[in-house]
């Protein structure tokens, strides 16, 4: 995201967690700050980009970003947590007069880098319209869904959606293999057949060790964390099928129930 809009002439600064992650972007051009408030004294909109919700509250609240920020600058939540923390966030920053967006993605590096990348948002449509440009330079679809939080709620429910689809296609794929049919070439056809989803995509990635272990702890999380969130659905066929699909997977990264044929292994990148 960050390559994008430095490609697209943005000025850009950064700051991670990881100095050594930044080499990339300072070379595209990117400046960089010592720490998050640096980072908020200096810039008119952040989009912050971490794991989970205890490193949104760190970054937002223990290293200072929020309490930098200028009145009328814009937050960009971009990492997927509670619903009801992007609430607390955007009114403790309304009080500063800086506004949230929560904007979850979905897609990885090279949806980005081709500008397709899936951005759902929540809040302020005027303040989106600010922001449109830059997030144009990685996204493809930008979809609004309502106030603050409803972002993070809808991206929660396509997260399990994402998983269900995935324990769907590992058991068609089982029952194919039982039934003496070759799990490949059932993937083949439900690949361009109407029984297609995504899990049918995933599986090759899934079933080479490092992206299993990557895989199961993204997504891994990002179930626990709708399940926690979203209490309707812990007990229902769509949490149940949910946590199957993460084990599944989780077995995949110790070498157990493999099926199809991995994929080869990711290409480099600057980043």
């Amino acid at each position: 995201m960050a390559e994008m809009m430095l490609r697209a002439g943005c000025p850009v600064m950064v700051w991670a967690r990881r100095p050594e992650s930044l080499t990339a972007y300072v070379e595209l051009g990117a400046t960089t700050a010592a720490d998050p408030a640096a980072l908020g004294a200096a810039c008119d909109v952040v989009g912050l980009c971490v794991t989970g919700d205890a490193d949104v509250r760190e970054i937002v609240y223990t290293r200072g970003l929020l309490a930098a920020m200028r009145p009328g600058a814009v937050l960009m939540i971009h990492a997927t947590i509670f619903p009801e923390t992007c609430r607390e966030i955007a009114r403790d920053a309304a009080g500063r007069g800086v506004i949230v967006l929560d904007a979850p993605v979905s897609g990885s590096a090279a949806r980005a880098r081709a500008g397709t990348l899936l951005v759902i948002v929540g809040g302020d449509p005027a303040a989106l319209e600010r922001v449109r440009p830059l997030v144009e330079t990685y996204a493809g679809p930008i979809i609004e869904v309502g106030e603050v939080g409803a972002a993070m709620t809808a991206k929660l429910i396509n997260n399990l959606m994402a998983a269900v689809n995935y324990a769907t296609a590992y058991d068609a794929l089982a029952l194919a293999a039982e039934l003496g049919l070759s799990p490949d070439h059932l993937r083949e056809v439900a690949l361009t057949g109407s029984g297609r989803n995504y899990g049918f995509e995933l599986m090759p990635r899934a079933h080479r060790h490092d992206r299993a272990l990557h895989i199961a702890r993204i997504l891994g999380k990002d179930v626990e964390l709708a399940l926690a969130a979203l209490p309707q659905v812990r007990d229902a066929p769509l949490g149940q099928l949910a946590r199957r699909a993460i084990a599944t997977i989780a077995g995949f990264a110790e070498g157990k129930g493999l099926l199809v044929t991995p994929s080869p292994p990711d290409p480099p990148t600057a980043s």
